[in-house]
C-alpha cells in the first residue's frame, strides 16, 4: 500500500468539483440558481452541444464589484453565509459559496459582471491561469463555460449523448420556470429556442407555457396548511396520468428537489384513482419553517433532510387527498362514435349529424313518489343540499328522481342529471364511516354465536398470522383451529354473521398483496375499503324513496363524495347542454 500523502491543492479543487459539477445540468443549476438569488428578473441559457462544447448564462441582477468578482472564484468564498448558525436557517439557493470555483476547476470559465456603477470586471480562468480586467458592461453577469471537463477526460468520456444532456437541461429549465413565474426565462440549446416564458400571475398560467393546454385544463388547485406546513400548487385529474414520475415537480422553500419518498406521498394520495405504474402530472410547493429542513446533506443540493419528515409527508399527502376530494368532478357522459346519418335525422348539414343517440330500456324505473310533472305532495323526499358544495361537480340541490334497474340513482341538480351507481355511493360512504370510528376505537362489533371455521390457503393464513392485531382493531378476531382450519369469533357489525367467510377471505387476499413498505395508513384503508364492498347496497337491490334520498345526504357529508375507495367514479354527469343536443334542441 503506498504512504499516506497530502494532496496537491489543483487535485483537491478538481475532486471537490466533482461532486458538485457533474454533468452539463449541474452547471447550468448552479449559475441559474446564483442568478436568481441575485434578483434576476431576466434569465437567458445558451448551450451547444447539449452543454458538452458550451454553457452562456446571462442575468440582470444586481452584478458584482471588482472585488466580489475576483473572490467568487475562490473555493468557499460567499456573500450568504458568515457564522455555524447560518447554515441552520438557509433561505437562498446558491449557498455553498463554491459552485464558481468549482465550475472553473473542470472547465475554461469566463465571468462578466457589473453592478451599473463604473466598469464592469471580466474573469477569465483556464486551469491554473487566472486574468482580472475591467470592461464595460451593462448590470448584472454573464458566465460563458466551454469544454466542460478538458482537464479531467475519465469524467467527459462518462458523459451522456448530447440529446441526453440536453434533456435533463431542459427538465431542469422547466422546473425553474414553474418555481419562478415572477421570472421571464428563456432557453436555447444550438440557436434553437427549447423553452421562453415570460412572467405570469398563477401557477395554472405558467402550466399553460411550460406544460402544455391539455395539462391546464386537467389542473385541480392545491392549497392546505397543517401545523409547521404548508403545501401548495396543482396537480391533474386522474384521466391525465402519465407514465412517467419525472412529471411530479416538488419545490421545498424555492428549491427543486428530487425526492422519492414526497413523490410516493403525491401518488398515495390518490389511492386507486390510479393504474399502476402511472403518475400525476404535479407541480407542489411545501413551505415550513427554515430550523426544519437541513439542505445541506447534498452536494448538488437536490436532497434535503427533513427533522419531522413523517410531518412532511403526511401534510403533502394530505393536500393532494382533499384536492381531488373537493375538486375532482364526476365523468361526463361521452357519445359514441359518430354514427351514419339515418331515415327520419336531419341531412348532414344538420345540427345534430354524427351524433349518436342511446336509448334506455323502458323498463326497471322505480320513480320517487311525487316526482311526476306538477307540485310535489307533501310527502315528497326534500332536495338533498351537498353539505357546503362538497360533491364537485355538482349545484345547487340534489333532488332525487327514481332508481333504475334496482341499481342506479337517477338525480338532478341545476346543471342536468346525474347518474348514482348506488353500491359504489354506499361504499365510499360506509368506507369513510369505519374509517373514522376505527381510529377512534368505536367500530361496533358483532361477536358469533358459534365461531365460523374454514379452511385457509398458506398465503391467506400468513397474512392473518402477519396481521392480526390490524384485523383485532377492525372487529376480526380470529384464531388458528388446527391444521389449516381457521376460526373467526367476531366480525365488524356492519358485515354480520352471513357474510363472516366471504369477507375474511377477500380481506386476507388482499392484505397478502400489501408489501412491507405499504404504510400501517394504507393498510387500514384496505381493511375498511374491503369491509365496505362487502357491508354496501349491493346491486339488484330495490331501494325506497326515503332510502335514495338517504344516501345522497350521506355522500354529500363525504371527504371524498366522488370516487369510490377503490377508484371507481360513483356517478356520471349528463349536463343539460348534452341533452339538448341529443334531441337536436340546439
Amino acid at each position: 500500500m503506498s504512504p499516506i500523502r497530502v494532496l496537491p491543492p489543483e487535485l483537491v479543487d478538481r475532486i471537490a468539483a466533482g461532486e458538485v459539477i457533474e454533468r452539463p445540468a449541474s452547471v447550468v443549476k448552479e449559475l441559474v440558481e446564483n442568478a436568481l438569488d441575485a434578483g434576476a428578473h431576466r434569465v437567458e441559457v445558451r448551450v451547444r452541444e447539449g452543454g458538452r462544447r458550451s454553457i452562456e448564462v446571462v442575468d440582470d441582477g444586481c452584478g458584482m464589484t471588482p472585488e466580489d468578482a475576483r473572490l467568487a472564484f475562490v473555493q468557499h468564498a460567499t456573500s450568504k453565509i458568515e457564522t455555524a448558525a447560518d447554515l441552520e436557517r438557509i433561505a437562498t439557493l446558491g449557498f455553498r459559496g463554491e459552485a464558481l470555483a468549482s465550475i472553473a476547476a473542470v472547465a475554461r470559465t469566463e465571468l462578466i459582471s457589473a453592478t451599473g456603477e463604473g466598469a464592469g470586471t471580466r474573469v477569465r480562468v483556464e486551469g491554473d491561469a487566472r486574468r482580472v480586467e475591467p470592461i464595460a458592461a451593462p448590470r448584472g453577469t454573464r458566465v460563458r463555460v466551454r469544454d466542460l471537463f478538458f482537464n479531467t477526460p475519465a469524467r467527459r468520456k462518462h458523459l451522456r449523448s448530447a440529446r441526453a444532456e440536453l434533456g435533463r437541461i431542459t427538465r431542469l429549465m422547466t422546473e425553474f420556470a414553474l418555481l419562478r413565474r415572477d421570472v421571464h426565462f428563456r432557453f436555447v440549446s444550438d440557436e434553437r429556442e427549447r423553452l421562453e416564458a415570460a412572467p405570469v400571475e398563477g401557477l395554472r398560467e405558467r402550466v399553460h407555457q411550460l406544460l402544455g393546454s391539455s395539462v391546464a385544463e386537467a389542473w385541480l388547485e392545491v392549497d392546505d396548511a397543517g401545523p409547521r406546513v404548508r403545501v401548495y400548487g396543482g396537480v391533474t385529474a386522474p384521466e391525465s396520468a402519465r407514465g412517467d414520475r419525472r412529471q411530479v415537480h416538488l419545490f421545498v422553500n424555492g428549491r427543486v428537489i428530487d425526492d422519492g419518498r414526497l413523490v410516493h406521498a403525491v401518488v398515495s394520495a390518490y389511492d386507486r384513482l390510479l393504474e399502476r405504474g402511472r403518475y400525476p402530472v404535479a407541480v407542489l410547493f411545501v413551505q415550513l419553517p427554515l430550523e426544519d429542513v437541513d439542505v445541506n446533506v447534498h452536494p448538488r443540493k437536490a436532497e434535503v433532510r427533513f427533522l419531522e419528515p413523517a410531518r412532511v409527508y403526511g401534510a403533502l399527502r394530505r393536500a393532494v387527498q382533499r384536492a381531488l376530494a373537493y375538486q375532482l368532478p364526476p365523468p361526463r357522459l361521452r357519445p359514441a362514435a359518430p354514427a351514419a346519418v339515418g331515415e327520419g335525422a336531419p341531412s348532414a348539414g344538420g345540427r345534430a349529424s354524427g351524433v349518436a343517440v342511446a336509448t334506455l330500456p323502458l323498463r326497471g324505473w322505480r320513480p320517487v313518489r311525487g316526482a311526476a310533472v306538477g307540485p310535489p305532495p307533501a310527502a315528497a323526499p326534500a332536495p338533498v343540499a351537498a353539505a357546503g358544495a362538497a360533491i364537485a361537480g355538482t349545484s345547487g340541490a340534489l333532488q332525487p328522481l327514481a332508481q333504475y334497474a334496482d341499481t342506479y340513482i337517477l338525480a338532478a341538480d341545476e346543471r342536468g342529471l346525474l347518474i348514482v351507481d348506488q353500491h359504489v355511493a354506499h361504499e365510499r360512504i360506509l368506507f369513510e364511516e369505519v374509517l373514522e370510528r376505527q381510529r377512534a376505537g368505536r367500530l361496533a362489533v358483532q361477536r358469533l354465536l358459534v365461531p365460523e371455521t374454514f379452511d385457509l390457503e398458506p398465503e391467506a393464513a400468513a397474512a392473518a398470522e402477519t396481521y392480526a392485531e390490524l384485523l383485532a382493531s377492525f372487529g376480526f378476531e380470529m384464531e388458528p383451529f388446527g391444521g389449516a382450519t381457521w376460526a373467526v369469533r367476531s366480525v365488524p357489525e356492519l358485515l354480520g354473521a352471513r357474510r363472516a367467510e366471504a369477507s375474511v377471505r377477500a380481506l386476507l387476499a388482499e392484505l397478502a398483496e400489501c408489501g412491507r413498505a405499504d404504510t400501517v395508513e394504507r393498510m387500514q384503508r384496505e381493511v375498511a375499503a374491503s369491509i365496505a364492498c362487502h357491508a354496501a347496497v349491493r346491486a339488484n337491490q330495490p331501494l325506497a324513496a326515503e332510502a335514495q334520498a338517504r344516501l345522497l345526504a350521506d355522500l354529500a357529508r363525504c371527504e371524498v363524495p366522488n370516487r369510490c375507495p377503490h377508484g371507481r367514479p360513483i356517478m356520471l354527469r349528463v349536463t343539460h347542454e348534452q341533452i339538448e343536443k341529443l334531441l337536436w334542441r340546439h
